[in-house]
């Protein structure tokens, strides 16, 4: 059966948040989305699976930060830097 995880939202909304941009990080253990949504909330999904048949069990989706508006980009760098090309402010 498909795994599935409701994405946190603000109080006061309906919940009805577009994710305008992702990134992806792995390492040894570590895999995980981070996900901007139309609002400039941040939102990590991490995933567990299993290496051997490639099957994943378990979604978490968490509240991660805010920033100024929405991304157009993100990169997460190996040394652990999030670098976000935001639609406001300078980059």
């Amino acid at each position: 059966s498909p795994v599935t995880v409701r994405l946190p939202y603000r109080k006061g909304t309906q919940g009805r948040d577009l994710v305008v941009a992702a990134a992806s990080h792995k390492q040894k253990g570590i895999f995980f989305f981070l996900l901007c949504t139309e609002r400039g909330d941040l939102l990590k999904v991490e995933l567990t699976w299993s290496p051997d048949d490639g099957l994943v069990s378990e979604l978490v989706a968490l509240y991660f930060d805010t920033i100024a508006g929405p991304a157009r980009a993100l990169c997460v760098m190996r040394t652990g830097f999030l670098f976000v090309a935001s639609e406001v402010g300078d980059h």
